[in-house]
């Protein structure tokens, strides 16, 4: 038999097997000399992971020194022309729940302002709560909201006085100026309502901790 006869043949034998119910081999993939890039788990790949703590938008800020929180606070409020017996002087030192931009993740306004004090009860200041939707450093705004709870000399605790000049239709009236020096954060808010109340604010948030 010649050597072409002999392949034919071969050719002929294996498909015959095949045609049988034969399993042909099954020849392993050929490796590639480069390695593979293993990603982090929970990436897409080719996308660098964020690492933990930051955002991965740069304009969206989400540290503790944007929001505010934790800064040591000296904050005045003098009261007047009230209903409900709030009027008068009162100060308290503490720590700020927020002494910056607290909505920024929500909102993505880099320009707000919040102040919301304090973190921990004091004697006399409850609770200041400030929002301004356009006060940064520098600058002077006369839309804004304060919630206000103080407790009086003889242990007192008055209705909230909540005072919101955004809208001038309501009658409330005011002005927010918001500075900042050597790491301190200043803020000074006066402000009267409809029915002739008025509030004084002054609060220095000093440089968060490290």
């Amino acid at each position: 038999m010649t050597l072409r006869s002999r392949t034919a043949a071969t050719v002929a034998l294996t498909l015959t097997l095949a045609a049988c119910g034969g399993t042909p081999s099954v020849t392993p993939p050929i490796q590639t000399a480069h390695s593979s890039t293993v990603e982090p788990a929970g990436t897409t790949p080719g996308v660098a992971a964020t690492p933990a703590g930051e955002t991965s938008d740069p304009g969206q800020p989400t540290t503790g020194s944007v929001l505010g929180n934790g800064r040591p606070v000296t904050i005045s409020v003098i009261i007047g022309g009230t209903t409900t017996q709030s009027d008068g002087t009162y100060s308290a030192t503490g720590v700020s729940r927020a002494c910056g931009n607290a909505m920024v993740n929500l909102t993505g306004n880099l320009r707000a302002f919040n102040l919301e004090f304090p973190f921990e009860a004091t004697p006399s200041v409850e609770n200041v709560s400030f929002a301004a939707e356009d006060l940064v450093a520098g600058s002077t705004t006369g839309a804004f909201h304060i919630d206000l709870n103080v407790i009086t000399p003889s242990g007192h605790s008055p209705p909230s006085l909540v005072i919101d000049t955004t809208d001038v239709a309501d009658g409330n009236t005011g002005t927010a100026t918001l500075s900042e020096a050597g790491g301190t954060t200043t803020l000074v808010v006066s402000a009267v309502d409809d029915l002739g109340a008025s509030v004084q604010i002054t609060a220095k948030c000093g440089p968060q901790p490290a």
